[in-house]
């Protein structure tokens, strides 16, 4: 299992627990709550550090979702980095889908986000493959060790052919036994 930086840990300690939907909501109540909640979650209690002058006083531009360095006005999006970037979809909504497809271990449907959301399928169908791709890399970091269990599956509709001569998807899931 990855090991977080002690910063990283202290930072995810300081955050309020949310394990329901209502503490989402109630946390994250409008737009600038969700951006503060967003820019404590990535830069936590030792704050932004300005990558021109390295300053650490700042601003954080509400409406144009970036944070202003006081000493030499460098502009930083707070999304940057994120699955968020460059998107125009509210930072509440985003927030959203990665609580819906961090609590949903069957996965979340697209239609599913959409509905949530009151979005365009094709909408939630981008938002969900970005948080998915950012999960995916996250996940590729990990490294396995101790005794490892590794299973192979073929995933695809039901045809005649079984096994390694299937035209289906290969799939193959390796777990840590504690």
């Amino acid at each position: 299992m990855q090991k977080l930086t002690p910063e990283a840990q202290a930072r995810l300690d300081a955050l309020p627990q949310i394990s329901t939907l209502t503490d989402l909501f109630e946390k994250v109540p409008d737009e600038e709550a969700a951006l503060r909640f967003l820019f404590d979650l990535r830069y936590g209690q030792e704050g932004w550090t300005c990558p021109r002058c390295g300053a650490r006083s700042r601003s954080l531009l509400v409406s144009r979702r970036k944070v202003q360095c006081l000493r030499c006005s460098k502009q930083e999006a707070v999304t940057r980095g994120t699955p968020l970037y460059r998107s125009k979809m509210p930072v509440r909504s985003w927030l959203l889908v990665h609580y819906l497809v961090a609590n949903d271990k069957r996965g979340v449907s697209a239609t599913a986000v959409a509905h949530e959301l009151r979005c365009q399928w094709n909408t939630a169908y981008y938002m969900l493959q970005r948080v998915r791709s950012a999960c995916a890399r996250e996940a590729a970091q990990v490294v396995l060790a101790g005794e490892v269990e590794v299973d192979d599956a073929y995933i695809g509709s039901k045809g005649q052919v079984r096994g390694r001569g299937t035209r289906k998807a290969p799939f193959i899931a390796a777990a840590e036994r504690r």
